[in-house]
């Protein structure tokens, strides 16, 4: 686990350690979530499933993409998170290196710009639509 030479985590160690960290935060919702349920067949397990992910007999493409849209942006909130995170702890551990300074900055200002940038593209677009909507009269 430790190199020998600099009783430092190897950066192979680090992405391993990583990767089961956030296998364990991905899964865990999922296996904590459910309770036991007495199933009779597949179709009931297939409709179970569906109303818990938000999906019943209402098949109209509006609220699906507003699911998947959501889904998205919540991904979009964990990459930023994660870019935040990677350049903090590259700045931390710069030991004063005005390159890996400078590196670590780079990748918080661009992460901040990405998430500004996703955002009020969002917000724009949001906003058109439901002027749109509003002013048609298309959804009542």
């Amino acid at each position: 686990m430790f190199n020998k030479n600099s009783g430092k985590m190897s950066w192979k160690t680090n992405i391993v350690f990583l990767l089961i960290i956030g296998g364990v935060l991905f899964f865990a919702p999922c296996h904590f979530s459910g309770a036991s349920v007495n199933l009779k067949n597949s179709a009931d397990f297939l409709q179970l499933t569906g109303g818990g992910a938000g999906f019943s007999e209402n098949t109209d493409p509006e609220p699906i993409i507003g699911r998947i849209i959501k889904t998205l942006l919540g991904f979009l909130g964990i990459i930023f998170f994660i870019l935040i995170i990677y350049g903090g702890f590259l700045w931390m551990t710069s030991a004063g290196n005005k390159d890996k300074v400078e590196k670590a900055r780079e990748i918080i200002v661009n992460s901040v710009a990405g998430l500004a940038i996703v955002l009020f593209a969002y917000a724009i677009t949001w906003f058109i639509v439901y002027e749109l909507t509003q002013s048609t009269g298309f959804l009542g």
